[in-house]
């Protein structure tokens, strides 16, 4: 009976025009039409955009292709005969389910040549994620077998065809998409997430990306069980209560199982979808609702799209985790009635991006695009950037990267808007640090997310303890034995320490700026035999490098009036951030000056881990003091042979136990221990040791509300450079003690076509994905057709 089944659906005339119209519509809006489907257009390997396609078309074509299974039956008056054959009423509506799903697979199959041509057309060959495309075809024959089970049962309502093809539309337009549009009738976002897991859509959306889980699985096996009953009951009047019974327990059975059990697998290479542990904990603190206001809208290039695409996805994932406590209200800021509302946003601090676009003519356009998200919590709220944007680096690696840190980005800022107890940071005071002015947009960041304390130290050695961490900000003045003591047996107990020490001091600044040098000398606060011997050394050198800020230079004569020019400054080093730490990771150049190296004296301890954070670029000079530096300095030529030197560290990360500066000596008199023991080696911890006050250093701004830059700002180029990213970072990472900031250290693989490839295959590229797929179906066709008129015809 099946083979019967198939040749009607494979041989008719009808069956092989709907097949043929879904891949002509398929391969043409995936590799000719211009649009969001294009994959060439699109620029990444990749088949979600056939993923996304095929529901929308197959919604059209297993209808059609099922519209006569019983009701072509019904009013030939055949259905009767039919049910009188040995064969049981389920295994014939079985049969004929199997029929229609065969027939869609069979279209399927030609689709696989559009994997084949991405993997051939990555840049490099073989650059797609194959794993994900198993689990989308995977999750796509469940939607096959969902919609199939729906046209079967409503072919077996009626004798007509068209009314059948009407109402299969019908039923699975309102399944696949209809609870999506009722739950947006909810305020409520658990309500409006109980609603959507109603639909198939809900379901089918996780499968496409890559992940397997079974309660989306077991949800679109249930409704196609429960339609395929539905079919049995109203074709069989006189159907046998045994089986009736039998029907109901495996549907019931199905139901506890997704109940019961549940696994999810992100079968995509680099795992880009499964979240983390430490996420998962911080979304169940989750008690009232959050909403999100996502700007990044409107016209949109395909790497845009991709990280549009990625935001929701993740906040999705996140919604599920919450069960349903995240609403997410897309704002394109240009279509908001409010006229001052751009404004207003940029007074916020969410500011709009140009973006140059090229069409195919080769006209260029720019249009300001918003990537930002505010997230709002009870009465707080936080704005979130969405896009990485480093100096050197193309925008599809921009754009990777900012996916990658996508999860950190979200879930810190839901931490910081729902954490109850506040962790608290002192500034330690009384030895030349950097004043309250210096350091104001830096306060003013950590304020959101931390109580800042400033003070000078006592001789109490609990003085410390209630600190998650203490920062040392620029000292000019040597610390006594006493403090020392303090910060040591402090750290020893796992206290986390940021130390940002100069290696150098300038004389005078003044004398810089209006005489045009000043001599430099060794920074001496008395810090250096503690530093030693936790590992690290401040080296008393100032570096000169080819990448550097530029300054503005009177370039007029005396005579003349002035005349500014800005020209570069090479001690005032950009330097570059390592990829590879979560600390650093994605962030931009970072502007400094005066900035001196870092060494690691001693043996490399297996129980401490060093990690660079900040560097030189590979055109530097080192200057050891004391010397004069002069501002003749800015008309030296990089030279390589003067430039020799490259990569030196300026900031690093140290991890681990340490031993501590006052093993084998004496505690000094004055400090009052108040019972504590002395420990010799300290307990897990970490501190950051960055050679350069200027990195967060914050310019003053008369004219600005707040009367002062932004920490990195560059107010002669207007550039932000990533200091308050940065020192944001380092600061959550060493109070971080649920390991969120490792969340940064994602990889996820940047899949991309060849373009110049492409470009020269087109006509290829059309005549494999658009020509070969129903030319395929057509011979296969013709050969079947062929072969069942030589074996019938054998027979006479």
């Amino acid at each position: 009976m099946l083979s019967k089944e198939l040749k009607t659906l494979l041989c008719s005339l009808s069956g092989l025009i709907f097949l043929l119209i879904f891949l002509i519509i398929t391969g043409s809006l995936l590799w000719i039409v211009p649009g969001e489907y294009n994959i060439p257009e699109n620029g990444y390997a990749s088949m979600s955009q056939f993923f996304v396609l095929a529901p929308f078309l197959l919604m059209f074509l297993i209808p059609a292709l099922a519209m006569r299974t019983f009701a072509e039956e019904k009013r030939s008056h055949t259905l009767s005969l039919l049910l009188t054959r040995p064969v049981s009423l389920p295994k014939i509506v079985f049969l004929k389910l199997l029929a229609v799903w065969i027939t869609v697979i069979i279209a399927l199959i030609p689709t696989l040549i559009y994997v084949v041509w991405i993997y051939k057309m990555g840049n490099p060959v073989g650059n797609i994620d194959l794993g994900a495309v198993i689990a989308s075809y995977t999750g796509l024959l469940f939607l096959v077998l969902c919609f199939s089970c729906l046209s079967i049962f409503t072919s077996s309502a009626t004798s007509n065809q068209t009314v059948a093809l009407i109402l299969g539309l019908l039923l699975i337009g309102c399944l696949f998409w209809g609870f999506n549009l009722l739950s947006g009738l909810f305020s409520s976002g658990e309500t409006q997430i109980s609603v959507r897991k109603l639909g198939l859509l809900f379901h089918y959306q996780s499968v496409q990306r890559g992940l397997i889980d079974s309660r989306d699985m077991i949800y679109m096996l249930a409704v196609s069980c429960f339609f395929f009953l539905l079919t049995c009951y109203v074709i069989g009047l006189n159907f046998r209560s045994r089986f009736s019974i039998t029907g109901i327990a495996v549907f019931l059975l199905i139901c506890i199982a997704g109940i019961l059990f549940q696994f999810r697998m992100d079968w995509t290479k680099d795992k880009r979808y499964t979240i983390s542990d430490v996420t998962k904990e911080i979304l169940h603190q989750v008690k009232s609702d959050i909403v999100i206001d996502f700007y990044l809208d409107g016209k949109l290039n395909s790497g845009f799209v991709q990280l549009k695409k990625a935001t929701l996805d993740m906040i999705d994932d996140f919604n599920r985790a919450t069960s349903g406590k995240i609403t997410v209200q897309t704002i394109n800021p240009y279509q908001v009635t409010d006229k001052n509302f751009i404004t207003q946003l940029n007074e916020n601090g969410i500011k709009g991006i140009a973006v140059n676009e090229k069409d195919p003519e080769g006209r260029i356009s720019q249009h300001v695009l918003f990537p930002w998200m505010k997230i709002k919590y009870d009465h707080s709220e936080i704005a979130v950037p969405l896009l990485v944007n480093q100096q050197g680096r193309s925008g599809e690696e921009n754009l990777n990267t900012s996916i990658e840190i996508l999860e950190y980005q979200l879930t810190h800022a839901i931490q910081t808007l729902t954490r109850k107890n506040v962790q608290k940071i002192v500034f330690l005071e009384g030895h030349g640090e950097l004043d309250e002015q210096s350091l104001a947009d830096l306060s003013d960041i950590l304020e959101n997310s931390y109580q800042i304390d400033r003070g000078t130290m006592t001789n109490d050695i609990k003085q410390l303890n209630d600190y998650q961490l203490v920062i040392i900000a620029g000292p000019q003045l040597p610390y006594s034995e006493q403090e020392k003591y303090i910060l040591d047996q402090y750290l020893m107990q796992g206290g986390k320490i940021l130390w940002i020490i100069n290696g150098v001091q300038l004389q005078s600044a003044e004398a810089l700026a209006i005489e045009g040098k000043t001599v430099s000398r060794v920074n001496d606060v008395n810090l250096s035999d503690l530093l030693f011997t936790y590992g690290v050394r401040i080296n008393p050198v100032l570096i000169q490098d080819v990448q550097c800020m530029e300054v503005p230079v009177n370039v007029s004569s005396e005579s003349t009036a002035p005349e500014y020019k800005l020209k570069p400054w090479n001690f005032a080093p950009l330097l570059i951030p390592n990829q590879n730490q979560p600390i650093t990771k994605g962030l931009t150049l970072i502007k400094s000056e005066f900035a001196s190296t870092l060494s690691f004296p001693g043996k490399t301890d297996l129980e401490m881990q060093k990690q660079i954070l900040l560097m030189s670029s590979p055109g530097t000079h080192l200057v050891p003091v004391p010397e004069i530096i002069s501002l003749q300095e800015i008309d030296r030529k990089p030279d390589p042979a003067y430039y020799n030197q490259s990569y030196l560290p300026v900031a690093a990360l140290l991890d681990g136990v340490f031993n501590s500066g006052f093993r084998n000596r004496l505690t000094p008199d004055s400090v009052k221990t108040n019972g504590q023991p002395f420990y010799s080696r300290s307990k897990p911890t970490q501190m950051i040791v960055i050679a350069s006050e200027e990195i967060i250093r914050n310019e003053n701004n008369p004219n600005a509300q707040q009367g002062y830059w932004p920490i990195g700002y560059d107010p002669y180029s207007q550039i932000q450079f990533g200091n308050r990213d940065f020192i944001l970072n380092a600061v959550n990472f060493l109070t971080d003690d649920s390991g969120l900031m490792n969340i940064r250290n994602k990889l996820l693989t940047l899949r991309l076509l060849d373009r110049q490839k492409t470009v020269e295959n087109k006509i290829t590229l059309i005549g494999w994905n658009i020509i070969f797929p129903p030319v395929f179906i057509i011979i296969s066709f013709l050969l079947f057709s062929w072969t069942r008129k030589r074996k019938y015809k054998s027979w006479r």
